[in-house]
């Protein structure tokens, strides 16, 4: 389990790196949990701060007001409260319900981009909560209960064959399907 360095303001400490730790800072009502680690390789690519003072004498360094630049790397770190955790989460476990039928049904995970498509090209979603959440797992962000989930219903199978997943593929994405209907499997 990582550790969690809470501060006032986004601070860097020398002592923090390659230990695992986040830091926990709000900047204008937005919460961010960042990897230290992944703070000091930004810094190091992007800015001149491994080189002051503060960050040479004391290997500490914090910033009053941050910058454009931070402000869009720290973006893919906000931090979720308890509460839009908690609705997240519901919408989280609809949409896997749903999805979970949609497998029964089909034998598989693949929800097309039209499925259930309306005359007037609004998509389904479940289309969207599909891409969002294979992405969401691609870049490790989802919790190992919801992975757990996933892999119940092969859904991590299908989000691993992205060679599938392309337009230009529709021959052999339905050879799969097709076999996959094949195959009699009981799920609950």
């Amino acid at each position: 389990m990582k550790t969690i360095k809470k501060t006032s303001r986004l601070t860097v400490f020398k002592e923090l790196i390659n230990t695992d730790t986040l830091v926990q800072f709000s900047h204008e009502s937005v919460t961010y949990r960042v990897p230290m680690d992944d703070l000091y390789d930004f810094l190091a690519k992007n800015t001149n701060v491994l080189k002051t003072s503060s960050w040479i004498d004391r290997g500490i360094y914090n910033w009053p007001r941050p910058t454009k630049k931070l402000l869009t790397f720290l973006q893919n770190y906000v931090f979720v409260t308890d509460d839009e955790e908690e609705k997240s989460d519901g919408y989280w476990h609809s949409m896997f319900e749903k999805l979970r039928e949609y497998k029964i049904e089909h034998g598989h995970c693949y929800i097309p981009s039209d499925y259930n498509q309306t005359s007037y090209g609004v998509q389904n979603p479940l289309v969207t909560w599909t891409l969002k959440t294979r992405s969401d797992y691609i870049h490790n962000k989802l919790d190992s209960r919801k992975v757990s989930l996933l892999d119940e219903i092969d859904f991590l199978k299908w989000t691993t064959l992205k060679h599938y997943f392309k337009p230009e593929n529709v021959t052999d994405r339905n050879r799969l399907i097709d076999a996959l209907k094949n195959t009699k499997t009981n799920y609950k």
